[in-house]
């Protein structure tokens, strides 16, 4: 828990750097609790910050809590001084020392965050509606009563994919449900009577799109102003960041029943990873070369996008996949 100075500091620091009004109390009243703070600072005066928050997602068969960093900011007076790339790389430091595998983060900037050793590890596609909805198709906007109906198509949907984040009613209650007392639009998507998902849109833009078939989106009612945000496809999303090469392999999918052995070089060390029926079973230090990869490769790699890359060892070994992770701070 945040000292009472310090927290009113840092919140001064968000509003300033975001813009968000109201919304920084509300971060860190609600957001941030079971979180943690990076700082820092000169004098007892915060000049950079960041946030982690810890959420579940399902790899595969396993279920994991990562750490999400979130509202990376830095003083306008004090830009331009490195002083992001320190917060966020003592942030990756501790993580790593708690023995969290890899972090995560929704970026501002693609480019800026792979100067600091983050990857894109998801991808989304911004669809076009067209203006004539599908026999059968309603859409009825949605308030906070129905957040539960809600959560339970996300629930629903979601699961259909192989790796994806988890969230309860709580998350939506909070997430969901504060946007829509500020302003936020939600509609149910109804074929039949029968509800089939929803869209969340925020400040003009889309934030999720969930739904059982894509088509099912034609004929949104905001679909002049709104392109609709999907998972999958060719735009940059999320992205991470390696923390620990052994929790790594150990945390990620395999390939079902695969066994087999791919030697890698990383950082100028050679190693060896088995696996056996679709589990790891071992990850040692070789005699021989092998492909060699970067951090950013690798997590990559392992998180599901090893077909954008032509040289990638593990393409027998870990599967291709999309995480269904939407996320905003």
């Amino acid at each position: 828990m945040l000292e009472k100075q310090l927290q009113n500091q840092l919140i001064e620091l968000h509003k300033e750097c975001f813009n968000d009004g109201d919304y920084a109390e509300f971060f860190f009243a609600h957001r941030l609790p079971s979180g943690k703070a990076f700082i820092v600072e000169e004098n007892g005066t915060p000049l950079s910050a960041c946030y982690a928050r810890f959420f579940p997602i399902v790899l595969g068969d396993k279920s994991l809590t990562i750490p999400f960093l979130t509202g990376v900011a830095t003083s306008p007076r004090h830009r331009y001084k490195g002083l992001a790339r320190k917060v966020v790389e003592m942030a990756k430091e501790e993580l790593k020392n708690e023995g969290y595998p890899f972090v995560l983060l929704h970026p501002f900037n693609h480019d800026f965050y792979r100067k600091l050793g983050f990857e894109t590890i998801n991808y989304k596609t911004a669809y076009q509606a067209s203006d004539v909805p599908a026999l059968g198709v309603e859409f009825k906007q949605f308030f906070k009563a129905d957040l539960p109906l809600v959560a339970e198509l996300y629930n629903k949907l979601i699961s259909a994919n192989s790796c994806y984040k988890k969230r309860d009613l709580d998350e939506f209650e909070l997430l969901i449900g504060n946007s829509l007392e500020h302003g936020g639009l939600g509609y149910l998507i109804y074929e039949n009577g029968v509800p089939k998902g929803y869209v969340w849109c925020e400040d003009g833009v889309c934030q999720e799109a969930l739904v059982e078939r894509v088509e099912l989106l034609d004929g949104f009612p905001l679909y002049r102003d709104y392109t609709l945000t999907l998972m999958g496809g060719e735009i940059d999303y999320s992205m991470g960041a390696l923390l620990d090469l052994n929790s790594l392999l150990q945390s990620i999918p395999y390939c079902k029943e695969t066994s087999g052995k791919v030697i890698f070089t990383f950082k100028g060390i050679n190693y060896q990873l088995i696996v056996e029926n679709g589990s790891f079973l071992s990850l040692k230090v070789a005699s021989s070369n092998g492909t060699e990869l970067n951090e950013k490769e690798l997590i990559a790699i392992c998180l599901g996008q090893g077909d954008r890359f032509k040289n990638n060892p593990f393409k027998n070994i870990i599967p291709t996949y999309n995480l269904a992770c939407y996320e905003i701070y």
